[in-house]
C-alpha cells in the first residue's frame, strides 16, 4: 500500500512495477486472494476495495460500519479460502470481520483484549492476530474461538516490542 500516494503498487518478483491499483484514499493493509483479486483496507476511508487482477475496480466490501464500533477501520486483511477477514484494529477490543469475495458479512468476532490490533493473517491452521498492545500473537479458529498466544514484551526470542505486521508461508 502506498498510502500518501492513494494506491496500491504491483510489481512482479524481480521488482519491476506492472500496474496501480487507484482510487482508495490511504490504502493502509493489502491482500491478494487465489485468483489474483486485490483487496486493500483504508483506516481513513473505512472501506475495503476489490480490484480485478488487471487493476479494474470490481466492488466495496462492507457497509462502511461495523456491528460492534459503529465503524470499520481495516487495520488488517487476508484471504483465504474464499473469503477474506478484516481486522478492525481500531475499537478495542478488536474485531475480525469474515467477507465472502463478493462483499457479504458471513461472521464477526471478538478478540480477547481491549487494546488496539495491527494485523491479521489466516491460514489452514486458523486465524492469527497480531496485538502491538500486550506484544503477543493470538491464535483463532475460523469460527472466533480463542485457541491460545504466545509472544510477550522484550528483545530475546518469540518475543517482541512492538508487534505491527503478521505474514506465514500458509502451510
Amino acid at each position: 500500500a502506498d498510502r500518501l500516494n492513494h494506491r496500491v503498487q504491483k510489481f512482479n518478483n524481480g521488482g519491476v512495477w506492472q500496474k496501480n491499483f487507484t482510487g482508495l484514499n490511504r490504502p493502509y493493509s493489502v491482500t491478494v486472494d487465489a485468483n489474483g483479486n486485490v483487496y486493500a483496507g483504508s483506516v481513513s476511508a473505512n472501506e475495503i476495495w476489490k480490484w480485478a487482477s488487471n487493476g479494474a475496480y470490481v466492488r466495496s466490501l462492507g457497509q462502511k460500519y461495523n456491528i460492534y464500533s459503529g465503524n470499520h477501520c481495516p487495520r488488517g486483511l487476508s484471504a483465504y479460502g474464499g473469503s477474506v477477514y478484516a481486522l478492525d484494529g481500531c475499537f478495542y477490543p478488536g474485531v475480525v470481520t469474515q467477507f465472502s469475495e463478493d462483499g457479504q458479512r458471513l461472521a464477526d468476532w471478538r478478540t480477547r483484549q481491549r487494546v488496539p490490533y495491527e494485523d491479521v493473517e489466516v491460514t489452514s491452521n486458523g486465524v492469527y492476530v497480531a496485538n502491538p498492545g500486550t506484544s503477543t500473537i493470538e491464535k483463532y479458529s475460523h469460527s472466533g474461538k480463542f485457541l491460545k498466544q504466545w509472544g510477550g514484551y522484550g528483545q530475546g526470542n518469540s518475543q517482541f516490542r512492538y508487534i505491527f505486521g503478521i505474514g506465514s508461508d500458509r502451510s
